[in-house]
């Protein structure tokens, strides 16, 4: 299975296995871990992509407010635990409007300065 990247190939998955014999029961179990490799393709494809959005929403909040990589990663976290999305759809909102959605933590805003919107 190809592991596609921000539009390039950058590699593949193969799986391999023998099997003797196969039973109704042996082929359920195929089957079985079958889609759960698929599966895990799937989710390892979502999180290679989601990584270059957090790491550019990272950027984006040192850059602006002069802050550690440690502190911005920080603000992604209670974004996305304040407001219940996952930390991917906070970080790809940040990329995509500037904005990061609001933490409910004041103690977050009150520790940054800088220029440009940060909270809505």
């Amino acid at each position: 299975m190809p592991l596609p990247f921000q539009g390039a190939t950058i590699g593949a998955l193969n799986t391999y296995a023998a099997w003797v014999a196969v039973g109704n029961a042996e082929a359920a179990a195929r089957t079985r871990v079958d889609l759960k490799t698929r599966e895990d393709l799937n989710h390892f494809r979502i999180a290679m992509m989601s990584r270059a959005n957090i790491e550019q929403a990272k950027g984006i909040l040192m850059e602006r407010h002069k802050i550690k990589e440690d502190e911005a990663f920080s603000i992604l976290i209670h974004a996305s635990q304040r407001t219940n999305p996952k930390l991917r759809d906070v970080a790809a909102e940040l990329v995509r409007t500037g904005v990061v959605p609001s933490t409910g933590f004041s103690g977050l805003r009150a520790g940054l300065s800088g220029a440009g919107p940060l909270y809505q």
